[in-house]
């Protein structure tokens, strides 16, 4: 539980403290109508054009053109974005199933890559069978909308599409929700990509 509780602070931070070059003009977004309420699903600031860049080249990139190795026997996964509406913004933790993790703020700060230990690989590609093993739980979709603020969204891709499901983080930290091993799986990648910017300072 503490683990969880941390990843959800850290992909805060990321949308708050990081990103100094993009966080005035992400800060303007932020503010919340003031007749919002807080029971209203509400909508989490646009994010800047290199998340959306970054977002999109996850959600559509060819595998064969990039290398990227194929799922192995019975499975069908290779790739998961989850993203977590905030109200200062998004953040998007991506893996790939060679093991490659990056995390994006909508205010375009992140960490792109995960210094390439093995533990941080093997975390990556944890995270990429736990999304192919919850597709039950998941409908296949043509269309990417953003996490609305306090909800977190799956995509999941697969060799035959895209994947989607939705839940708040609330309800994932629930030892008991369908989402809970996948959303312990994406903590853990957070972990690694924690690890990777701590080294690069």
């Amino acid at each position: 539980m503490r683990n969880v509780t941390l990843f959800l602070l850290v992909a805060a931070c990321f949308v708050v403290g990081c990103g100094r070059e993009a966080r005035g003009q992400a800060q303007k977004k932020a503010d919340p109508p003031a007749a919002a309420t807080t029971q209203a699903r509400q909508k989490a600031p646009e994010p800047v054009d290199v998340y959306k860049g970054l977002r999109n080249l996850l959600l559509t990139f060819d595998p064969d053109e990039v290398g990227i190795e194929k799922p192995g026997p019975g499975e069908k996964a290779f790739a998961v974005l989850m993203e977590i509406g905030f109200d200062k913004g998004l953040v998007s933790i991506t893996s790939v199933l060679n093991g490659d993790s990056s995390l994006y703020a909508g205010n375009g700060g992140g960490v792109i890559g995960n210094g390439g230990s093995e533990e941080a690989k093997r975390t990556a590609r944890n995270f990429v069978a736990a999304a192919g093993k919850h597709l039950p739980r998941m409908a296949v979709t043509k269309e990417f909308p953003y996490a609305d603020i306090d909800r977190v969204r799956f995509y999941v891709r697969t060799t035959d599409g895209v994947y989607t499901v939705e839940a708040g983080p609330d309800e994932m930290l629930n030892p008991k929700h369908p989402l809970h091993a996948l959303f312990r799986a994406g903590n853990e990648v957070i972990t690694q990509l924690r690890l990777a910017s701590e080294k690069k300072q």
